[in-house]
């Protein structure tokens, strides 16, 4: 009788390896692919994820966009003054001031259709921050008028009851700055420049002469963004004087005093016998006996250079009445600042 054969566990493990049976491969393989699934189930679900916030922030952006948008918009509409009701102003009150020129109104008036129109139109000119119309086409044609006040808490009333046709605002802008929120005028300053499409003027400054008006230049020399629109020469006299403005968004100079001696060519004055700003250059050649000192004097032309330019301006086209002041055909503006 045969023996039976041993049981050999090598041999049976070496058999099930051939066959592809390894338990202990396909446990692994198994493990493996489970955590493969599971891994890839993670990613979808965290891609998901953060698509989704994507998703919701895009759209609370979105919507805190369009709320901004929509505060704007709000804030802008109360903004607008000149939008009605504010527009109504004050009715039947025509208030006073100087007139506010502009490159498209140089007169300082227009034809205007609405008090909102009249409103806009100050609201964008420099200088301009009351606005008078007339509501009467019959009256007075639906005239604006652009004006400017020192003050905002101080209007200038001309006119006011129920027989008055003028509808006025005021504007919170271009209103004089108060000298005692600006720093003291700054003795270094000595020269003043103005500078035109003609050329450089320096104009040196003689404050024995006139302390006043030289603090009032200096501090407009420190600060030219002040000039007005109506800091321009619009006077013109060959051989006698070359006059302009100095108007500037701060209380005009007051103090007037009489000339320390008789003016000479190139020296520079108030025009007027008056305090400013209108002011104006001496140009003739001998001293000028018939004003005696009368005039306000507080400079005088630095420099043969900025005379050539004076002589430039003076001989550009003027047009005067019979016997009148010679007024340039174009006004030549300047800006101001120190030398």
């Amino acid at each position: 009788m045969k023996s039976k054969p041993r049981f050999d566990q090598g041999f049976v493990e070496e058999q099930r390896r051939k066959k592809g049976f390894d338990p202990a491969t396909l446990i692994l393989a198994f493990t493996l692919l489970a955590g493969f699934s599971v891994g890839l189930l993670h990613s979808h679900l965290r891609d998901r994820s953060a698509l989704q916030t994507r998703r919701v922030q895009e759209v609370l952006e979105q919507e805190a966009i369009a709320e901004r948008a929509e505060k704007a918009k709000e804030l802008k509409k109360k903004e607008d003054v000149c939008a009605a009701p504010n527009a109504s102003g004050q009715v039947s009150v025509e208030l006073w001031g100087d007139v506010a020129t502009t490159p498209l109104y140089p007169e300082g008036h227009f034809v205007a259709y609405s008090a909102e129109e009249c409103c806009r139109t100050c609201q964008d000119a420099k200088g301009c921050n009351t606005w008078v119309w007339c509501s009467d086409m019959l009256a007075c044609g639906g005239a604006c008028w652009l004006k400017r006040q020192g003050h905002p808490d101080k209007p200038e009333v001309h006119d006011k009851g129920h027989r008055v046709p003028w509808t006025s605002g005021i504007l919170k802008k271009d209103f004089d700055v108060d000298p005692a929120h600006l720093p003291p005028a700054n003795p270094a300053i000595t020269t003043v420049v103005l500078e035109t499409l003609h050329g450089t003027i320096r104009i040196h400054l003689e404050p024995s002469w006139s302390e006043e008006s030289v603090a009032y230049l200096r501090h407009l020399a420190a600060n030219p963004e002040l000039c007005t629109p109506a800091c321009e020469f619009y006077r013109a006299e060959p051989g006698f004087l070359l006059q302009g403005s100095l108007k500037a968004y701060l209380p005009a100079n007051k103090v007037t005093k009489p000339g320390p001696k008789l003016m000479e060519r190139g020296d520079i004055g108030w025009a007027g016998g008056g305090p400013g700003p209108d002011w104006f250059v001496y140009l003739g050649t001998q001293p000028a006996t018939h004003f005696g000192t009368s005039h306000t004097v507080w400079g005088r032309i630095a420099d043969e250079a900025s005379f050539d330019v004076i002589e430039k301006i003076v001989q550009k086209p003027t047009t005067a009445p019979p016997g009148g002041m010679h007024m340039l055909d174009e006004h030549v503006a300047y800006t101001v600042k120190a030398g």
